[in-house]
């Protein structure tokens, strides 16, 4: 079955498999099309590079789309009037042809005294996972994995332990929107994944790739 990938900048990629179509993370560094029409937006945080409510509106403009998410993400939009579905840790749901599970609760640690945030996974059709901002390790063998190559609460040795741990067939990249081009991270998770027989996609943004999965 064809599944293609749309990256839209930093963590916002829509998935499609001619049938269904679901978008993650719409945050501030998104590109979105215009036109854009999903049956869900899945979010993994309340974080402005991950949830953006101009971007979101944008959609919901073309379209009314199921919107799941964490009890997090729910107070936040809220404020805006915006429903959602609550989808975290042990949940499942099902999108017309995609079944999306939460996995993971919390967001990755930047510093101990600073504040902690909620974050859940979200793993589609046990096959494509999309860690949002933590290295959670998902709970079957996947496919494909979003993986976040620079953040403020990782350093580049903890991405290429998270290839190794995962052992996706497909890496491609995430959290990525800080620099101005892949650089050293792309490099080194490639090489990684390399190693390990492994692909890395790297994407242009707003171009469509078909997943071998």
């Amino acid at each position: 079955k064809c599944m293609l990938i749309t990256k839209f900048g930093h963590s916002c990629v829509l998935l499609d498999d001619g049938q269904t179509k679901i978008l993650l993370d719409p945050g501030i560094y998104s590109n979105l099309a215009v036109d854009l029409v999903v049956d869900a937006v899945v979010i993994t945080h309340a974080h402005q590079d991950h949830l953006d409510i101009e971007q979101l509106q944008k959609v919901m403009q073309n379209c009314s789309p199921r919107i799941i998410t964490s009890t997090e993400v729910k107070t936040e939009l809220a404020k805006h009037s915006i429903e959602v579905e609550i989808l975290e840790d042990g949940g499942s749901a099902t999108i017309k042809t995609f079944t999306i599970s939460g996995h993971g609760s919390e967001h990755a640690i930047m510093h101990p005294d600073l504040p902690k945030f909620q974050n859940t996974g979200y793993l589609i059709n046990d096959k494509i996972f999309h860690p949002g901002d933590a290295l959670f390790v998902p709970p079957t063998q996947i496919e494909v994995l979003l993986l976040p190559v620079s953040a403020p609460w990782s350093k580049i040795s903890e991405t290429l332990d998270y290839i190794s741990t995962v052992k996706a067939k497909i890496n491609f990249p995430i959290h990525d929107g800080f620099l101005t081009d892949g650089g050293a991270f792309y490099r080194f998770s490639k090489m990684w994944c390399e190693k390990i027989d492994a692909e890395f996609i790297e994407p242009e943004l707003n171009k469509s790739y078909e997943l071998s999965i």
